[in-house]
């Protein structure tokens, strides 16, 4: 009798342990989801006026509450563009240009062509140049000497980059192989 107790008293002892561990994961667990990426702002003002009499008091409670949420900047609307590669081939000339634009109006570039990845140690040319974007146009107007382009005008369009029409190819980086599977 006395073992079948200290053994109820044991097995309650853990039960109670494991539900309060799972009780203080579950509650410190919810400040990791993530946040939302538009800013809001709430405050709330409340006024409370007293008035004494000498039989009645009154409580009069104002409540205003404003909710800011921060614009749109025309930046916000082309982020995109800084998320992966856009390569664009031009089938003609047998010639691929890969972009990767960054947040700061820089952009690394790479020019693929015969002369440069053929062969057993294959090097492709890169070079930063600077691009401004404009009516949703991308302008990048200075291309180094060894490009066989001087000015190239993109246009942002549904969340995609067009020449002339045509979309360009997205990709996760700069490399060989994903300028070859734009050919």
């Amino acid at each position: 009798m006395k073992k079948n107790k200290i053994l109820i008293i044991v097995l309650t002892v853990v039960l109670v342990a494991a539900c309060g561990t799972v009780a203080y994961l579950a509650l410190s667990g919810k400040d990791d989801k993530p946040k939302a990426t538009t800013e809001v702002s709430q405050s709330e003002t409340t006024t409370v006026l007293t008035t004494a009499s000498s039989t009645t008091q009154t409580t009069t409670q104002t409540t205003t509450q404003t909710t800011t949420e921060t614009s749109t900047k025309a930046e916000d609307k082309t982020a995109f563009i800084t998320n992966g590669c856009w390569y664009l081939p031009d089938g003609d000339r047998e010639v691929c240009y890969a972009f990767s634009f960054n947040k700061n109006g820089s952009a690394d570039i790479a020019y693929f062509n015969s002369d440069n990845i053929e062969g057993f140690d294959a090097q492709y040319s890169e070079a930063e140049v600077k691009y401004e974007i404009k009516d949703n146009k991308i302008v990048i107007s200075k291309f180094p000497s060894v490009m066989e382009i001087k000015k190239i005008e993109l246009t942002i369009k549904d969340n995609g980059i067009e020449y002339k029409g045509e979309k360009l190819r997205k990709f996760d980086k700069i490399n060989l192989s994903n300028a070859l599977k734009c050919f």
